[in-house]
């Protein structure tokens, strides 16, 4: 068993391999499900049904590898105003925008 932090162990095991730490998801992961959401789209979130409008469809650079999905909700529910790790992927009020993967989305017909 190994004694101390996971971070340790993560770090102790990417000297050993640094290939370890490479991601594994392809930069088209979930590019498929994106196919039907569209910039101004209506749309609810799960978990929890928060309903919002959609403001990114696309790769996020500053995120993890992949399709993501920019939602600016309509409550303040979310985590930021569209600014991610200094990227600005859209515009929305402070604490109203997400990014989530397309998995999450469902686009409404209103």
């Amino acid at each position: 068993m190994y004694n101390g932090t996971f971070r340790k162990f993560k770090e102790k095991l990417a000297s050993q391999n640094p290939s370890i730490l490479e991601s594994k998801i392809s930069d088209h992961y979930m590019e498929d499900l994106c196919a039907n959401i569209k910039v101004g789209d209506r749309c609810e979130v799960e978990p929890g049904e928060k309903r919002g409008v959609v403001k990114f469809v696309g790769r996020a650079q500053s995120l993890a590898p992949g399709f993501w999905v920019g939602v600016q909700y309509d409550e303040p529910l979310g985590k930021h105003d569209g600014m991610v790790k200094g990227t600005r992927y859209f515009d929305c009020p402070p604490l109203h925008g997400a990014m989530v993967r397309p998995d999450k989305v469902k686009v409404c017909i209103e």
